[in-house]
């Protein structure tokens, strides 16, 4: 139950990526990640200050799942979900996934955890 606490509430990380809804989408924003990457740091800033405030039961589960500590995990968090929707690790279907059925994917779970 806990986890899936902190998946629901990694979605503020993901909101990002709300319009994504097509492989065009996707490309869209990526190549939008590069050209403005203050508005990328801004997000990040955001999600940042979002996950410190999660109650110490969530963090400590979501730090063990992440492989990082307590204090760190709001960080690794956002840039992990940042890095994975700059790369080609995450496709359109993912966000759809998540925003259609609140499921996570896969390939979301192994970007927060491997990084």
């Amino acid at each position: 139950m806990r986890f899936f606490n902190f998946l629901n509430c990694l979605a503020i990380c993901v909101s990002l990526s709300a319009c994504v809804q097509s492989d065009e989408d996707l490309r869209r924003l990526r190549t939008d990640m590069k050209k403005y990457p203050d508005a990328v740091a801004a997000a990040q800033k955001i999600c940042v200050r979002n996950l410190t405030y999660w109650d110490l039961d969530t963090k400590s589960n979501a730090a063990i799942y992440m492989r990082t500590s307590k204090e760190d995990l709001p960080k690794t968090a956002c840039r992990r979900i940042l890095k994975a929707l700059a790369s080609d690790r995450l496709q359109a279907s993912d966000f759809v996934a998540l925003r259609r059925d609140g499921r996570f994917t896969p390939r979301m779970i192994a970007a927060l955890r491997n990084g």
